[in-house]
């Protein structure tokens, strides 16, 4: 009677017989015994449900035993399917992937890795699907139910079409286009406003507002038209009127002045004569010209 077996384990024997007379000077040969029950199903996992062609995809699964023992081999199944043409039938290959690796390794979650530039995966491509489940086996060497069946849809790596470069190459030209143009007017406007206020007849600060804004509509107009830029008239008009009332708004407060009741004042010192023009606020009581001091 043989005790301390357990399943899950192989077992060595040898035997000698033994009778009145003694021991047997041999022994039998050895003979092993696996004692163990078949596992359960693995489960399994990838790292992706899409892959790229050209990137490796790592297929994973778990030994689940039921005897303890540790998985010996594995055996995968793979259905390759053409999306495009689904009336073809999938190419089948079975993988048997024995559990080779290092003692302190062998518990270890597997891996198996598809390279989809491998020649053996040469007929994948743009649009396939890789459907694939598992078997394991542990000391009896009895593979285990298939595991549930996974998919992992093949896609071919994205590219750049020259329409993309050439749009996005006239987009960037366009933006250029536009932002000279609108500089362009930007500065016109602002050297226009500055040099007509500066003057000294009367209202210059209204007819600056209104000069510069119809020379900037202007050249805008003419300047789209010259640089092919995409600059909706309309809406520059539009832009154009509302800036025009927001600056004749500001203006009011900036130079509140009555140009009716300017006065002129001339006095001197001994080494100049002045002539000036005076003009009051809206709300300044008017005073006499004083024409010499």
């Amino acid at each position: 009677l043989v005790t301390g077996i357990e399943l899950g384990h192989e077992y060595f024997f040898r035997v000698a017989s033994i009778n009145e007379k003694g021991k047997s000077k041999t022994y039998t040969p050895i003979k092993s015994v696996r004692l163990g029950i078949r596992p359960a199903a693995p489960t399994t996992y990838s790292n992706v449900n899409s892959c790229i062609l050209g990137e490796d995809l790592k297929l994973y699964w778990i030994h689940n035993s039921t005897d303890g023992s540790i998985e010996t081999t594995a055996r995968i199944h793979f259905s390759i399917i053409d999306s495009a043409h689904p009336e073809l039938q999938p190419t089948e290959i079975i993988k048997v992937i024995p559990n080779n690796r290092p003692e302190e390794e062998k518990t270890k979650t597997s891996v198996y890795v598809i390279n989809t530039n491998d020649p053996e995966w040469a007929t994948v491509g743009e649009g396939y699907i890789i459907k694939w489940k598992v078997q394991t086996a542990g000391v009896i060497a009895e593979y285990s139910e298939w595991s549930v069946e996974r998919e992992v849809n093949v896609y071919a790596p994205p590219v750049l079409s020259l329409d993309v470069l050439d749009n996005h190459s006239n987009s960037v030209e366009e933006i250029n286009k536009t932002m000279v143009l609108m500089v362009i007017v930007f500065a016109l406007i602002a050297i226009l406003t500055n040099v007509i206020k500066r003057l000294s007849f009367d209202y210059s600060w209204q007819v600056a507002l209104a000069v510069s804004s119809i020379s900037g509509l202007i050249v805008l107009i003419i300047g789209s038209s010259a640089l092919d830029a995409e600059i909706s008239i309309v809406g520059a008009i539009f832009s154009m009127l509302i800036s025009a009332v927001i600056v004749f708004v500001l203006q009011l407060f900036i130079n509140n002045v009555d140009y009716s009741r300017a006065e002129y004042v001339q006095f001197q010192d001994e080494e100049y004569v002045y002539y000036v023009k005076a003009i009051p606020r809206y709300g300044v009581v008017s005073t006499k010209n004083k024409n010499s001091r």
